[in-house]
């Protein structure tokens, strides 16, 4: 019998809205087990790797060859002798990770019965004839369209949005209005349905709309959403924080520069706009509509490539189909939303249980075809062990490194992008023990300020998809250090080439002093490579410290779910005192990282602004860290005297200083917080003021104290008392 445990090479399609080269989750797990000849191009976009065994861009057992679909054939205990029968020999459901750049059409996939006439009469555009309900899971944030709005909703739109109404017709749009008014959230089947039936006939009335007038009636929605966003508010009254009005107009202009004064502009306002977080997930019946706009996202499907498009696509376009097809049915994104369980059927070790490790399930249940579970290892050590189920699986390793294992006798290396097929009913001591990442240790140590730690780390042993990010931090941390002019010789050759190291080069330029030069690099790599994660954070920095405030938000808003941009956010926002949206991105940031360092750490600096009972939950997550050995570094205890003196604690925040301060003499954060302390207790700033000068002579401490006593001066010479003779 065919050991149940393969390691599976996986194809990747490149269509246009897919994230181009190496910012493409799709492309980089496909690298890890594609054919030799295959290599990520920078330019090239990745969209879909496909796992299942699909005809269009079938799997092959890696080291065989032999295309999944061949073996499962062979093999009836693969699938499960039921699985085998009831699908013909083939996976139930097809597995995808896709990476979005541009949006992806306005669509729905057909039920089974529909599907079976769509394939009859155009099997070119309709290759399959089974339904394809859908899932997808976050694994970046991620944006998207989802079934259509609560009706009032839409009725608002219709009065607001000129353009909208204009083209669906004041007829249309005033019989609709009236259908529907008053009865919006009724649940009384009678109503329900000739609510729907309404919200089909108005919407039909827009898909079906000539094209010249909807590039009339777009020119003016771009327009309006440019000029007077506070249009497309789903609450208008709120004129200090109209609910969605930005954020919505910023999505029109963003998706009219990818397709155009299309229909799709228009649909945005009948369609729920969902944000999920990673993690989160929605599920799509067949014959409900949607698009897909932004992020990376696991999916899971019946087994099929049946879409039935309307917009924002230059592919075939089936709007009679579409129209007739959608199932009308309405509600808030909330119930668009999966609610995820916990998987039941496995068995933690203490390491995992102790570490807040996870098993998650994401279980459609109306669906027979397919269930995801997505688990979540913390520490090293840690281990999940499985039980058998009756069908095949497939398993994907979206970060991390350890082994896969079943029974003692099949035992795996298993790393970031790797993919294996289990066969049903598998060994009962499956596992699947996951060491944490290979960056995080380094990431953590640069976080912490540890940066001789950083610089001496050990990445020998680094896969090469993580050389580059670790060399990145090593460099950064001798800049920290104040080796500038090492790492501008060390960079030099590859920072015109290489995104990362330009941004590294902009970095140092602007810690140099060089802020003429820096400030041109930062420009040219924002506009040009604003997806690059290195840059978002880099050259972020670099405009800020400039007092390009604007410019450094926006190249941030772009990241997806890189915490260090989300950190220089939470910084920037305090620098501008806008507490306010400083919490709310690290609220949003807890929600999808919430036991990482960086994000405690920033919550901690949003404490230590907004007071009260926060100054202690501060110090708490500072004295930890300076505390331990293995994290102890000059920034913690900086973080840790600080929060004391906050809470009056001066004699306790002396002493954490003085000690660190002999340990550390050339640190100039210590030496400035001391100078401080100082002040506050009375005594003598001279000797650390000269030290200060001396090491960073542009220190905000020196240029704060300098303005400060301009001021004194100035007004001592203003009030000095005058003798007359």
């Amino acid at each position: 019998m065919q050991v149940p445990l393969l390691r599976l090479q996986c194809g990747v399609n490149s269509y246009d809205w897919g994230k181009v080269g190496q910012q493409s989750a799709a492309a980089k797990y496909a690298a890890v087990t594609a054919e030799s000849d295959f290599t990520i191009e920078d330019a090239k976009p990745y969209a879909e790797l496909w796992m299942g065994t699909h005809p269009s861009l079938p799997s092959k057992d890696l080291e065989t060859q032999r295309t999944l679909l061949d073996l499962v054939q062979d093999n009836q205990a693969l699938l499960g002798q039921e699985i085998f029968q009831r699908y013909g020999g083939k996976l139930p459901f097809l597995f995808k990770v896709l990476s979005i750049s541009k949006a992806l059409s306005i669509q729905a996939h057909p039920n089974k019965k529909l599907a079976e006439q769509l394939h009859t009469r155009d099997p070119r555009n309709y290759p399959d004839d089974n339904h394809k309900p859908e899932m997808a899971i976050a694994i970046t944030p991620f944006e998207g369209l989802c079934g259509f709005r609560p009706l009032a909703e839409i009725v608002h739109f219709l009065n607001y949005v000129k353009p909208l109404r204009s083209l669906v017709g004041q007829q249309a749009a005033a019989q609709f209005e009236q259908i529907v008014k008053g009865s919006e959230e009724s649940e009384d089947a009678a109503t329900v349905n000739r609510n729907k039936d309404a919200l089909k006939v108005i919407f039909t009335s827009l898909m079906e709309s000539p094209q010249d007038k909807i590039e009339e009636a777009a020119k003016e929605l771009v327009s309006e959403a440019e000029n007077s966003p506070n249009s497309f508010a789903i609450d208008p009254r709120s004129e200090t924080n109209p609910s969605g009005a930005s954020e919505l107009s910023e999505v029109v202009t963003r998706l009219n520069s990818q397709f155009p004064h299309d229909i799709g502009l228009f649909v945005l306002f009948f369609l729920n706009f969902v944000k999920l977080s990673p993690g989160e997930a929605m599920f799509l019946k067949a014959d409900d509509i949607h698009a897909y706009i932004s992020g990376d996202i696991i999916e899971c499907m019946a087994s099929s490539d049946n879409v039935v498009r309307a917009g924002f696509t230059p592919k075939f376009k089936d709007v009679s189909t579409l129209t007739t097809m959608l199932t009308y049915s309405y509600a808030p994104i909330d119930e668009q939303k999966m609610q995820p369980t916990e998987y039941p059927y496995v068995l933690l070790n203490t390491v995992a249980y102790t570490s807040g490790s996870s098993t998650t399930l994401y279980d459609p249940s109306e669906i027979e075809e397919f269930a995801v579970v997505k688990t979540d290892l913390k520490r090293n050590g840690a281990k999940a062990t499985f039980d058998p189920i009756p069908g095949p699986s497939i398993v994907i390793c979206t970060g991390g490194q350890g082994k896969v294992s079943m029974g003692p006798a099949k035992v795996e290396e298993v790393k970031e992008g790797y993919v294996f097929f289990v066969g049903a009913d598998a060994d009962p001591t499956d596992q699947l023990p996951l060491s944490l990442p290979e960056l995080v240790n380094i990431h953590n140590a640069f976080h912490q300020g540890q940066y001789q730690d950083v610089i001496d780390f050990d990445t020998s042993s680094f896969s090469p998809e993580n050389a580059l990010p670790a060399r990145i931090l090593q460099l950064r941390a001798r800049i920290a250090l104040g080796q500038t002019a090492e790492v501008l010789a060390d960079v030099e050759k590859e920072a015109d080439t290489i995104p990362d190291l330009g941004a590294v080069k902009a970095l140092a330029q602007q810690t140099a002093g060089d802020s003429e030069f820096a400030l041109a690099l930062s420009q040219k790599l924002a506009e040009t490579h604003g997806e690059n994660a290195t840059v978002q954070t880099l050259v972020g920095t670099v405009l800020q410290a400039q007092g390009q405030t604007d410019d450094a938000l926006a190249l941030l808003s772009k990241h997806q779910g890189n915490l260090e941009a989300v950190a220089l956010s939470v910084q920037i926002y305090l620098q501008t005192n806008r507490i306010d949206l400083a919490l709310k991105e690290v609220s949003a940031a807890k929600r999808w990282a919430q036991d990482s360092l960086l994000v405690n750490i920033a919550e901690s600096w949003v404490g230590l602004r907004v007071g009260g009972e926060k100054y202690q939950s501060a110090f708490y997550v500072y004295e930890e860290l300076a505390s331990n050995p293995n994290t102890a570094a000059p920034l913690s205890i900086v973080g840790q005297a600080i929060a004391e003196l906050h809470l009056g604690r001066l004699p306790e925040a002396e002493a954490a200083l003085s000690s660190a301060i002999q340990k550390y003499p050339e640190d100039v954060e210590l030496i400035a917080n001391t100078i401080v302390l100082n002040v506050l207790t009375g005594k003598d700033t001279t000797e650390l003021t000269l030290r200060l000068e001396s090491l960073q002579p542009s220190h905000a401490l020196l240029t704060d104290l300098a303005e400060k006593s301009s001021f004194f001066d100035t007004a001592a010479a203003k009030y000095a008392p005058k003798v007359s003779s």
